[in-house]
């Protein structure tokens, strides 16, 4: 068995800032950084790692909810997620499932 362990959020915010240009999908949502973050576990998937199974880690509400509530400075002093980001997430969790990633 191989198994990879990707930071799904780290990705995603990497890939949005990286993004030197827009795009929108049919419906005008915005999905650059979702592209690039699909295509950055691709190519860890085939070209490098060759795993069995892939696993995504999200940092998505309900967990951050829980750690907040255990620590309230958690992420205290980050700005908040950019809205044309945060509406990503939720496509790259289906696209992840769609692919065959488990995503948590």
């Amino acid at each position: 068995m191989n198994l990879i362990i990707v930071d799904g959020s780290y990705y995603m915010f990497r890939a949005y800032f990286a993004a030197k240009f827009e795009m929108n999908n049919s419906n005008g949502e915005p999905v650059a950084a979702l592209i690039m973050f699909l295509r950055t576990v691709l190519i860890l998937e085939t070209a490098i790692l060759d795993p069995t199974h892939v696993i995504i880690a999200m940092d998505c509400a309900p967990s951050l909810l829980l750690r907040r509530a255990e620590f309230p400075e958690y992420k205290a002093q980050r700005p908040a997620c950019p809205e044309d980001l945060r509406v990503q997430f939720g496509k790259a969790e289906e696209a992840c499932k769609a692919f065959g990633w488990q995503c948590r």
